[in-house]
């Protein structure tokens, strides 16, 4: 199910305070925290993506990562059309931590809709 378009040419800024959810994610063969912010409307609208060791290579792909789904989210493309976009391994789950962000960020509403282990 694809969300309604929305994309536009100007970012859509955030509320100065907004609803956050962090929980263990992993994938790919890595796990770390993630952190969803929401607008309003409950919509995902930033990630935030710690992986290993502060400053290692997979922590700082991982947070660029998350910064560019954040930046896609905010000019409006749709959180599914991201996950859809990303590697997936033969049983339709996500190939990487990457993958498994953007899809629990595509799908859940609440907390509890957060349970993450795909591909790991």
């Amino acid at each position: 199910m694809t969300s309604p378009a929305r994309i536009r040419a100007e970012r859509e800024r955030l509320p100065n305070r907004r609803a956050l959810m962090t929980e263990p994610i992993s994938g790919g063969g890595l796990s770390g925290l993630l952190s969803i912010g929401r607008y309003e409307d409950g919509h995902a609208a930033e990630a935030f993506l710690e992986v290993g060791k502060p400053g290692t290579d997979a922590d700082l792909l991982c947070r660029d990562a998350a910064c560019m789904w954040s930046l896609a989210r905010q000019y409006g493309v749709p959180a599914d059309v991201i996950a859809r976009a990303l590697a997936r391994l033969e049983d339709g789950k996500p190939a990487t931590i990457i993958g498994a962000m953007a899809d629990a960020a595509a799908g859940a509403s609440s907390i509890g809709e957060m349970v993450m282990n795909p591909g790991g």
